[in-house]
């Protein structure tokens, strides 16, 4: 029997295992209604019913929900997040929401958490949050109408502390987590490129040195339009983001330059493919113990460097951009974008630089942007220089605090 015919009080008990960035799924589920033992069924993967013996009355019914699940986690670099719409989306008002968060071994360390009840276009951060001996508990102050929910966040700032891939997932987990390694994509790369060179190395001493005429071509071919459009992207990211703040990097180019932009990225791709060949033939005749061909090097390194060059991070050149020539006109949106992207070396950049942690922009603080986005990183930072928590309602429940990471003042 469908549960919203007749709740409207809930109180929902999460346990969460494993950290994997894949959907989650619920492995059981149990549910009390007026403390008795419920039947629980499930439709979908995000749909459940409950049933009680005879059938609902009218009026308000207290429904605990306890739950385990596996595979809530999305793993970063440095930090495990656990994001989680607790109540789901009733058709029915809920009077009042309960979430325990337990960990059975300890609190973690430099834990962050916080819960928010609402809808995506009407987030309230009022839960009434209580430190409990081995997990922390978040009450709602006010009902939640229908369609509305509890969501609650969790960020654990070690990484591994809570789950291990091999220990919880298995060989599985643990070969998962290598294939989506860069080092052992660049590895099985050398390995096809070690393998090609082999076959494509000459079987006697060549009659010359000279490189392959078709290569050099391509090299020279490629090298105009890629260098252009390096040198362009280079200045939508450096001078035109100073002078007109964040910019989309190559949205005008593709958009408004059609005709150049065409040619710029056909050479582009041209130039990863001369590079290839010319790496192929040169470790071909390596193999063989051949001189090496007479390459120009001159183009080959100057075509290098610009196709290097159009894989260097937006945030390189925007910090880069900061550093040399200030934060210019902008500076308060782009210490907006640092607080809503995470990018702290920028916040830093910018602070360093005389904006001001209190900047506003769009109703807003800085600090709030970086609270509402779960930027911890951020947000004490700009604690710790002088940004006002009080104008910053989504710090309230993330357990920031002036001086928590002295490092940062060092």
């Amino acid at each position: 029997m469908d549960p919203l015919n007749g709740g409207d009080v809930a109180k929902a008990l999460g346990e969460a295992e494993m950290d994997r960035p894949r959907p989650g799924t619920i492995e059981s589920i149990r549910a009390k209604v007026d403390g008795r033992d419920a039947q629980v069924t499930t439709e979908q993967a995000d749909t459940f019913y409950i049933g009680v013996p005879g059938s609902w009355s009218r009026g308000n019914h207290i429904i605990e929900l306890s739950y385990t699940a596996k595979n809530q986690f999305s793993v970063y670099d440095s930090f495990e997040d656990l994001n989680e719409n607790i109540t789901g989306e009733w058709s029915v008002p809920i009077e009042k929401a309960v979430i325990e968060l337990s960990f059975p071994a300890g609190v973690p360390p430099r834990l962050s958490i916080s819960a928010d009840s609402g809808s995506d276009l009407s987030i309230q951060f009022d839960c009434v949050r209580t430190e409990l001996p081995l997990g922390v508990r978040f009450e709602t102050t006010h009902p939640i109408p229908p369609k509305d929910r509890l969501f609650i966040s969790v960020r654990f700032m070690q990484k591994g502390y809570f789950a291990s891939d091999a220990a919880e997932g298995g060989l599985h987990a643990t070969f998962e987590k290598l294939l989506r390694s860069p080092a052992m994509w660049i590895f099985a790369t050398l390995l096809v490129f070690t393998a090609v060179a082999y076959l494509l190395a000459p079987k006697g001493m060549p009659t010359h040195n000279a490189a392959p005429r078709w290569i050099r071509i391509l090299v020279l071919a490629s090298l105009p339009g890629t260098t252009a459009f390096a040198l362009r992207l280079i200045y939508e990211q450096t001078i035109m983001t100073w002078r007109e703040g964040e910019q989309m990097v190559g949205f005008a180019l593709s958009h408004a330059y059609v005709l150049f932009f065409l040619p710029m990225i056909l050479s582009f791709a041209l130039a990863h493919v001369a590079l290839a060949l010319l790496f192929l033939v040169t470790f071909a005749r390596w193999l063989r113990r051949f001189p090496t061909p007479k390459w120009n090097w001159l183009s080959v390194v100057a075509l290098l460097v610009c196709t290097a060059l159009v894989y260097v991070p937006y945030d390189f050149w925007i910090l880069t951009t900061v550093r040399f020539a200030g934060p210019g006109s902008h500076g308060t949106s782009l210490l907006m974008m640092a607080a809503a992207d995470d990018k702290l070396p920028l916040a830093k950049a910018l602070i360093a630089e005389g904006v001001s942690p209190k900047t506003m922009a769009g109703g807003g603080t800085a600090l709030e942007v970086a609270c509402s986005s779960r930027n911890l990183d951020v947000a004490e930072f700009l604690l710790q220089h002088g940004a006002e928590i009080s104008r910053a309602p989504s710090c309230d429940n993330l357990g920031l605090s002036h001086g928590s990471r002295t490092e940062w003042m060092q």
